[in-house]
């Protein structure tokens, strides 16, 4: 060091570098950025326009999320080559906790797009059955788990909590709103023995995903007759529901065309409390 050279104390390079006394004294103790003189008798640190230029430099880095150790090695290897080697992998780091985020996002937006549409039905009609119309549904990606047994939404509660553990096991993105398929004739079914299809919309970009092709199963697009209603779902009003749906295809001109579809306008943070549930009936239909 020169004798002619500035020098500063640690308050005044605090305040040049905007940096907290004590971080400072933290960077002294790991040997980040040592200052260039301590006086022996007092312990005052003084830093001259080196450590200036090694603190703005350990502030660059950190912004770019090196660790203070990474920070060390790489101002103590002085090897560019092994500091690009290092940005590159930081580099990948922030795109994969992009494509988390990313993917975050659009789970939440599609969150949102149903407490939306929970919101609108409950501005839409009282409680009981509500309306019926014609709707044209895309082909829907699933994943399925489909058994002989109780209905309802007690037992299906742990059949979904269980096909969610899949979801996140095979690395897959749920989209959409939960489902049930029932596979026994809709006006036979009994709530203590249903052949039923709880179902999961899984997202398009995850199709791609390693053996997804091998557990989805695609619900065919198409029109169907839907008809919604809000409360506890039970025979008794689905089947009221059901009948006015038939009796509607009777009046067009439509007739059954596969399996009911009983799908829950409901956010998971809803799910505790069944009466607040919106449940939509869907029918695929066809022309006489």
């Amino acid at each position: 060091m020169s004798l002619n050279e500035q020098l500063y104390t640690i308050g005044q390079a605090s305040k040049l570098c905007q940096i907290p006394i004590q971080t400072l004294r933290y960077y002294d103790q790991l040997g980040v950025v040592k200052p260039a003189s301590v006086d022996g008798q007092n312990g005052y640190r003084y830093y001259s326009n080196r450590e200036l230029l090694q603190i703005k430099i350990v502030q660059d880095l950190r912004s770019m999320e090196f660790s203070l150790e990474e920070i060390l090695e790489i101002t103590q290897a002085g090897d560019l080559g092994c500091t690009l080697e290092r940005m590159k992998r930081k580099q990948e780091e922030a795109r994969e906790r992009i494509r988390t985020l990313t993917s975050r996002v659009h789970a939440m937006e599609k969150r949102m797009e149903l407490m939306e549409a929970q919101l609108q039905l409950q501005q839409a009609f009282a409680r009981g059955e509500g309306y019926v119309e014609m709707k044209f549904i895309e082909d829907r990606h699933v994943l399925s788990e489909r058994r002989r047994g109780p209905a309802g939404m007690e037992p299906y509660t742990q059949r979904f909590v269980e096909l969610f553990r899949r979801v996140e096991q095979l690395g897959l993105t749920p989209d959409g709103r939960i489902m049930t398929v029932y596979h026994d004739d809709w006006l036979e079914v009994t709530y203590t023995d249903s052949d039923t299809e709880v179902c999961v919309p899984i997202a398009a970009d995850s199709l791609s995903v390693p053996g997804a092709a091998d557990s989805l199963r695609i619900l065919p697009g198409g029109y169907y007759l839907t008809g919604s209603y809000r409360g506890i779902s039970g025979p008794e009003v689905c089947k009221r529901l059901y009948s006015r749906m038939l009796a509607w295809m009777e009046e067009h001109g439509y007739r059954p065309d596969g399996l009911v579809v009983e799908q829950y306008i409901v956010d998971l943070s809803q799910m505790i409390d069944p009466e607040e549930f919106f449940i939509e009936l869907q029918l695929p239909i066809a022309k006489l």
